[in-house]
């Protein structure tokens, strides 16, 4: 594996997703891979507008700053999407990003991009059980497969402190996700 896009859909910078993110990073940087880290919460972007213009164009016809990152997605080796859960759900961005993806298959749903890829999901959540939110993470486990990314790994971290803006990792909790982010760059089949 060569490129990894990673997408945070969390709106807290410092919060379980973040935190998760940068230690994933790290380890696969140390493994040799570029990594590219985007922050929807800091971007402007729309919903799909259920227009269909890119079933002709082999991309999304809205112009802003999502743009650039779907084009980006065409030639990644990987992806790693992360989200809050809320309410049982993924984070508004998360989803609104979601949405938009629906530009990278063609009318015949197949992915433009004509390969499998590997998909890394990170969820976080102030729920002590990840079995509120197991209906919405298969629902984008299968969404992100439409979409040629296989699912090759799923991070759940419950009991994030609910309610405070700042997550800490212990030193063997950021070295476990180290390491789970090298193995999802060496792994070369899904």
């Amino acid at each position: 594996m060569k490129k990894v896009i990673m997408i945070n859909g969390s709106p807290r910078p410092n919060g379980g997703t973040s935190t998760a993110f940068a230690a994933l990073r790290q380890g696969m940087e140390e493994a040799g891979v570029q990594v590219k880290e985007y922050q929807l919460n800091q971007l402007t972007f729309k919903g799909c507008q259920g227009c269909m213009g890119c079933k002709g164009s082999e991309g999304c016809v809205i112009k802003d700053e999502l743009t650039p990152i779907l084009e980006e997605l065409k030639d990644a080796d990987g992806l790693v999407l992360g989200s809050p859960i809320y309410m049982f759900a993924v984070s508004g961005q998360t989803s609104l990003f979601i949405n938009r993806l629906y530009s990278l298959i063609d009318g015949g749903y197949q992915p433009y991009a004509g390969k499998a890829r590997k998909l890394m999901t990170v969820y976080s959540m102030g729920s002590p059980s990840a079995g509120y939110a197991t209906t919405e993470q298969n629902r984008v486990c299968q969404a992100m497969d439409m979409l040629g990314f296989k699912e090759a790994d799923r991070i759940q971290m419950t009991g994030i402190f609910p309610g405070q803006i700042a997550c800490q990792l212990t030193e063997k909790e950021f070295t476990k996700l180290q390491e789970r982010g090298k193995k999802f760059v060496k792994k070369e089949s899904l």
